[in-house]
This record gives C-alpha cells, sequence and structure tokens, in this order.
C-alpha cells in the first residue's frame, strides 16, 4: 500500500481528484471507482492523473479516468483544473488524449483553453432511435464522442433516454440535452461512465459546434452555455479552427490517501 498526495478541485461543480504519478509509481488505476464514491470514497466525477509528457512542449500529460474507472479521451472542465494547478498565471500547454492543448491562467480565476476542433460525424440533426425513442441529433467529437440533441425532452424523458442514448452507438457517448433560449444555450449533459453532471467543457463545445453548424448560432461570437454547474463561454471560429472555452476552476482542499 502506497501514500498519494491528492488535490480535490472542480470546474463549475464538475469535481475530480486530481493525483501526480511524477516522482511516484504507477496510479492503481482499479482503484478509481473506490475513490469517486460519495459514500465510501472521497467522491468526484472523476480522477485525472497527470504523467511525464511525451512531448517537450507539454508541461505534463493528464489522463482523465471516470467515475465507474473507463478511460476518457477528453475532458474539457478537468482540464482547466489541471492547468490551474499546474501554473498561477500566464499560458501553458498540457497533453491529452486529445492532443496538446494550449491553457491560459486568467487574472480574474478563469481560465481559456484552446480545444482543438470539432468534428461533425454524419448529418445534422439525423433521426436517432434507441429504446422506442426517437430525436433528432448531431454526433460531435471535441476529443470524445457526444449525442446533441436540441429536441424538446423534459427531465422525466432525459433520465430515460440518456443511458439508452450513451449505449447507442460503438464505444458509448456522451449526451447532450440543449435548448437554446436568449442570451445562449442551456445544457444538460449525461456523460459517459458518469451519468449526469453539473457540468461538461468537452460537452459545451460539441454543442456550440453543433449550433454553428446548423444555424442555431454564429460561429466566432461567444456563446453562453448555462450548465447546473455555471456558465462557460464557448467560440467556435469558422474554417474548423479550434474552438476556445473560458470557465472557472476551483482548487477546494488537498489531501492524502492510502491505495
Amino acid at each position: 500500500m502506497a501514500s498519494w498526495g491528492f488535490v480535490k478541485m472542480h470546474g463549475l461543480s464538475n469535481d475530480f481528484v486530481v493525483v501526480d504519478e511524477r516522482d511516484h509509481e504507477p496510479f492503481p488505476v482499479g482503484r478509481v471507482p473506490g475513490i469517486c464514491d460519495r459514500h465510501r470514497g472521497i467522491g468526484a466525477d472523476g480522477v485525472l492523473v497527470l504523467s511525464e509528457p511525451t512531448s517537450p512542449d507539454a508541461r505534463a500529460r493528464m489522463t482523465v479516468y471516470n467515475a465507474d474507472g473507463s478511460l476518457a479521451e477528453m475532458c474539457g472542465n478537468g482540464l482547466r483544473c489541471v492547468a490551474r494547478l499546474l501554473a498561477s498565471s500566464g499560458a501553458l500547454s498540457v497533453e491529452t488524449g486529445a492532443g496538446i492543448l494550449r491553457c491560459s491562467i486568467l487574472g480574474d480565476g478563469e481560465v481559456e483553453v484552446e480545444m482543438g476542433p470539432a468534428t461533425i460525424e454524419g448529418g445534422l440533426d439525423s433521426v436517432v432511435k434507441a429504446g422506442g425513442h426517437t430525436l433528432r441529433a448531431t454526433r460531435v467529437r471535441t476529443g470524445n464522442p457526444h449525442l446533441v440533441t436540441f429536441d424538446p425532452v423534459d427531465d422525466e424523458r432525459a433520465a430515460a433516454i440518456a443511458p439508452i442514448l450513451e449505449h447507442a452507438f460503438a464505444g458509448g457517448t456522451n449526451v447532450e440535452l440543449a435548448a437554446v433560449e436568449a442570451g445562449g444555450i442551456r445544457l444538460r449533459v449525461w456523460e459517459r461512465g458518469v451519468g449526469f453532471t453539473r457540468a461538461c467543457g468537452t460537452g459545451a463545445c460539441a454543442t456550440v459546434a453543433a449550433a454553428c453548424a446548423s444555424g442555431r448560432a454564429r460561429h466566432g461570437e461567444t456563446v453562453r452555455v448555462t450548465l447546473a454547474g455555471g456558465d462557460l463561454g464557448i467560440v467556435v471560429p469558422a474554417g474548423g479552427g479550434s474552438i476556445r472555452m473560458r470557465g472557472s476552476a476551483v482548487r477546494v482542499y488537498e489531501g492524502r490517501i492510502d491505495l
């Protein structure tokens, strides 16, 4: 058994346990579900493991594990937290499963991240059928897979269809239930391997990308995405450039755990 230091952080209430395996033995990833258990562990939506990067251009590598222990390609809220942990000001790059991404620590306690481009997979507002439910949705990849729908979905139906839609495609997908409103987009997110979370950075980026592609929002303008945990500012440039995401990252506390 080894003693591990950790930092508890959150981005818009999407919370993480951050551990650093640089100068340490490899992190025991099989312990992730127990760590994330909110009754018997520390409690979190996921664990972020920092390791040595393969590129000299990056400060560290971030590996994301969902609460169920599954590996995620990318996490926008987690990336903001890691950037805030690694630097108090200025800019830095972090290596992720979606590539090397540049982060800027802003003076107002927020972090802006260059998330890379979004890819629309298949048609816009395509008919999706799963578990007896039918809706129109767009598949978007922003480092990890998302299924975005702007169809009206009440809370009861959302609870029924989101876990079904998660498994509607090979490898699973995150599910975004979006509504365009005055001044921005209101968003609920079912994260693959986690369930409903209070915020999802890559999901917000995917949603705005789908909105811009379908004429519901404009390229190059900041779109306010309102989630249960707060707001994110998302800019999707025209021509497939890197999406910019801006939002808070908060260090809650630090401690040690025996694993």
